[in-house]
């Protein structure tokens, strides 16, 4: 027991440090950003470039600083969930067509299967967004080009319960995930490692909030998988109809302009043919 509990302990201090360490990267990347964005307007051509390279990975930075800022405070019960009640069918749609752009750069279908029309029901946009984001950018990732990935939402059959569920199902035709994996893809900072993408980004963060956000909904996320054939993650929601209705409802967005982004290739001046050359392979 006395054991149990210094683990316990011990795994809050870690988490505090995670909090703390990311809390401290916030101002300094804000400034780099800033800087950068000032040299990008102010100049153009290369300089402008790697102006915007430097832009780009100072988003991708502190998008991840977020994303480990949101875990802890989702395990400290700091992050309420504010629900609205909204369109569905539309929502979803709008994080699909998000994505469309960068799926056509993998070379990757993208098909949106919603099976009605209109289903007007209470979630939290935020949390909502970033999981249906957080699923399809997985997707995309590991789908090898020329492959698929369908959205799709589903009413189970729910009749041994007198509550109305919704699943929104993320399908795709990528490597999946081995058996041997499966329980573990959601435990925080866990990443799935694949011979054939050794390189592959990715912190392991992604798929525990997604988890955290559905418990934190009264939902659930499982996942369904064949190596070599694909993956499916399910998402399951109660249908309410409870809170204010909101109409219209903007994606943040933050989650897929970083995903669509190409980091710019630059002209190399200057160089000294007599020195030995080191070649870089990525």
């Amino acid at each position: 027991k006395n054991r149990a509990e210094q683990l316990q302990e011990l795994d809050l201090l870690k988490s505090k440090l995670y909090a703390n360490i990311a809390h401290e990267f916030c101002t300094p990347l804000t400034l780099i950003k800033g800087n950068a964005d000032e040299i990008e307007d102010e100049h153009e051509g290369e300089i402008a470039e790697r102006a915007k390279s430097i832009v780009h990975n100072s988003n991708k930075i502190l998008f991840l600083v977020n994303q480990m800022l949101n875990l802890s405070k989702v395990e400290e019960g700091g992050f309420p969930v504010r629900y609205v009640q909204s369109d569905l069918v539309a929502f979803v749609r709008l994080i699909v067509d998000s994505f469309r752009d960068y799926a056509t750069l993998r070379n990757v279908e993208l098909h949106y299967e919603p099976g009605r029309r209109q289903l007007m029901m209470d979630f939290d946009p935020e949390k909502l967004e970033e999981s249906v984001s957080n699923l399809l950018s997985n997707a995309i990732k590991y789908t090898p080009e020329g492959g698929e990935i369908f959205v799709s939402l589903r009413m189970p059959d729910t009749d041994h319960s007198p509550e109305r569920k919704i699943e929104i199902s993320v399908r795709d035709t990528g490597i999946g995930i081995p058996e041997d994996q499966l329980d573990k893809i959601f435990i925080r900072f866990y990443r799935v490692e694949d011979k054939r993408f050794p390189y592959q980004e990715g912190t392991g963060i992604g798929l525990t909030l997604v988890n955290e956000y559905m418990k934190m909904m009264n939902g659930t996320i499982l996942v369904n998988s064949e190596p070599g054939e694909g993956s499916e993650f399910v998402i399951t929601l109660p249908v309410t109809q409870t809170a204010p209705v909101e109409k219209e409802i903007r994606l943040k967005g933050t989650f897929t302009r970083i995903e669509k982004q190409v980091v710019p290739q630059f002209k190399t001046t200057g160089i000294e043919w007599g020195l030995p050359r080191l070649l870089i392979i990525e």
